[in-house]
């Protein structure tokens, strides 16, 4: 056991459940934990010069913290070993971005400490309430990216439950195998994207299965693509049981879990620290202004990220729960780079989806485009849909101006194509 994993057990022992960690507790802990990562972090010279700043490479206070310079996303792409804090001979996995946002990829390196230590030593059992008789579909993908390989540790190894490794359609594995395993399994939990869970939804009633009766789900985790609340409701409906929301990356792993309240993402304080910053000037926004997300892992040796740059737009406050979990949450706004411009004021696609899901007569597929201050939406009919063209361009026209107060053009096309890999909603001309 590591240096890092050795005070995070520690602290366990000596506090109990990470979920009832009062404020003092936290802070001296995530104090603690950055600077043990400094300490790592100096043998690498991308990061020593981001903390020549600070003397000896050690901070007193979280507000020290912040003369430190920001990581960015452009910095890292194309080289591999930038962040390595290790040698080549302690590295175990490598993962790759997807590339969904652009340019070259980005490596995420893993220690076997950071695979096995980090991930399943901490518990948030409020948080992640699966009994050891479980069986999770684990509909995420696992060539290169870490979001299939890091749920299954969490899962199978953390809490001990039973995991299918569907994957999100490879070479072994179809959507429509993954949707008659479901059910002739009777698996209790689906983790996928949104997306996908609107997919298997189709093939499932293709195969002529009835998503709610013919199946055995109780439970849906929504990750890797980020919708908003009324296509989870949505989500919710076609299959008969609650969806919630768990938000992570490639780079820095689990960022945000939603609890039973569905209010926020809580964040997982004792793995992840996160700041909300202007974007622009890099100033620390205020509990509840909206900003960029920055993280910052507490639990990386092969590959830490030091006040990462997400791109992800939210805001974080500092609230008493029903659920009881006493970390703070966070609220996403969508992506900086998705925002929509429309005559000169930012709207998030999430926003505009959310009004246009108000409209029972359309599918879970669209498309939004935005050409000379004009939104556009490309939408479909549901499969149950029975109205006019033109009764559903008016409900979708009616719904975005209710909500959003501009006018769409809306498009009715027979099919929105589908996709295996993540969702792309904006069309960016």
């Amino acid at each position: 056991m590591n240096k890092i994993n050795l005070i995070s057990q520690n602290y366990q022992k000596e506090y109990g459940n990470v979920e009832n960690w009062n404020e003092e507790t936290k802070n001296r802990y995530i104090l603690e934990m950055i600077n043990e990562t400094l300490k790592i972090a100096q043998n690498n010279e991308f990061f020593k010069n981001k903390m020549r700043k600070i003397e000896n490479g050690n901070i007193e206070s979280l507000k020290e913290f912040e003369d430190i310079d920001f990581t960015y996303k452009d910095e890292l792409r194309g080289h591999p070993y930038k962040t390595v804090c290790v040698g080549k001979d302690k590295l175990s996995q490598i993962n790759i971005s997807t590339g969904t946002t652009g340019g070259e990829c980005i490596y995420v390196f893993y220690s076997l400490e950071d695979l096995y230590g980090s991930e399943i030593r901490i518990h948030y059992p409020t948080l992640i309430p699966v009994s050891k008789t479980d069986m999770i579909v684990n509909a995420l993908p696992y060539e290169l990216s870490s979001s299939g390989l890091s749920f299954q540790r969490v899962f199978q190894i953390g809490e001990e439950a039973m995991v299918l490794p569907a994957g999100k359609g490879g070479t072994y594995s179809s959507p429509e195998k993954t949707v008659k395993l479901m059910h002739v399994l009777e698996s209790e939990i689906l983790l996928t994207t949104p997306s996908h869970a609107a997919l298997l939804y189709e093939i499932a009633v293709n195969l002529g299965l009835n998503p709610i009766k013919d199946f055995n789900l109780k439970k849906i985790w929504l990750t890797g693509e980020g919708c908003s609340n009324n296509f989870r409701k949505r989500i919710e409906k076609i299959w008969g049981c609650e969806a919630f929301y768990y938000y992570g990356s490639l780079e820095c792993g689990t960022l945000g879990i939603e609890c039973s309240e569905k209010d926020g993402y809580h964040i997982p304080e004792a793995h992840i620290y996160i700041e909300i910053v202007n974007p622009r000037t890099g100033e620390k926004c205020k509990d509840g202004e909206i900003g960029e997300v920055v993280t910052t892992t507490l639990l990386r040796e092969g590959n830490p990220f030091i006040r990462y740059k997400t791109g992800d737009l939210g805001y974080v406050v500092n609230k008493k729960c029903k659920c009881g979990v006493n970390h703070k949450k966070l609220y996403l706004c969508g992506r900086e780079g998705d925002q929509l411009l429309i005559n000169g004021k930012s709207f998030s696609p999430y926003f505009i989806e959310n009004a246009i899901m108000e409209v029972a007569e359309i599918g879970l597929w669209y498309k939004l485009s935005v050409e000379n201050n004009q939104l556009n939406i490309i939408v479909e009919p549901d499969l149950k849909c029975n109205s006019s063209e033109a009764e559903i361009m008016d409900k979708v026209k009616a719904a975005v101006e209710k909500m959003c107060n501009i006018t769409p053009k809306v498009y009715v096309v027979e099919k929105v194509p589908r996709v295996l890999t993540k969702a792309i909603r904006v069309i960016k001309e």
